[in-house]
């Protein structure tokens, strides 16, 4: 099996997506990727970035397309700090809803393998966080059992001396 770039995904995804006059089959046979690959990214990509809705603030909702937020996330991608306030404005955008539109397209385009690595991380800082917590409650039942022993016996440090009879 192939392993493309996130990378060559985005720049051949978006192709796809902004020439809607250009068939799979052409763009698959220019880049030298399966159509059925081709469905694959443009399927996962589309499902990622379904339909946002966003708030207008006058009550009013736009909805945006899955080429859109693609074509908002590529054209923002690289641009300096000032020039992407400028474009943040034109658009109508917030600087979050366009994170969160590449980062959901950076995912998508990844590789499976990628995927999966990174899950499998998610599922060990999950379970070393568990252990942690589990050990944390462990910690604080014995620090009261200690403050218990010594409410009952004493902390040991009385005035009184070795009995001798």
């Amino acid at each position: 099996m192939v392993e493309y770039t996130s990378e060559f995904k985005r720049l051949v995804i978006y192709k796809l997506l902004s020439e809607p006059s250009r068939s799979i089959r052409e763009l698959a046979r220019e880049v030298g990727v399966s159509r059925s690959t081709l469905w694959d990214w443009k399927r996962e990509v589309c499902r990622v970035a379904g339909t946002m809705v966003e708030d207008k603030g006058d009550g009013g909702r736009r909805e945006r397309s899955a080429k859109e937020k693609l074509r908002l996330a590529m054209e923002a991608d690289g641009l300096s700090e000032e020039e992407l306030g400028a474009f943040l404005r034109r658009e109508g955008l917030e600087e979050e809803e366009l994170r969160q539109w590449q980062d959901s397209m950076l995912w998508a385009v990844q590789s499976r393998s990628q995927r999966m690595a990174e899950r499998r991380q998610v599922r060990t800082l999950e379970r070393r966080l568990r252990r942690t917590e589990k050990e944390l409650k462990e910690a604080k039942a014995l620090l009261e059992l200690q403050k218990k022993v010594q409410a009952i016996w004493g902390d040991g440090d009385d005035d009184t001396g070795p009995k001798n009879d």
